[in-house]
């Protein structure tokens, strides 16, 4: 899904909603891992944007 959304540049118009059963089965591993993730999309959104 992640790809998708990267592929067509539609993270301004995509909710990604994460559920979990009381936190049970949402666990980060490695949350630095989805910082840095956020981080490089935002910078590919800086750079698309510039004139």
């Amino acid at each position: 899904m992640v790809y998708w959304i990267e592929e067509n540049n539609a993270w301004d118009r995509t909710a990604v909603i994460v559920t979990a059963d009381h936190g049970h089965y949402l666990v980060l591993d490695d949350p630095q891992k989805v910082a840095d993730a956020s981080r490089r999309t935002r910078k590919k959104q800086a750079v698309d944007a510039s004139p």
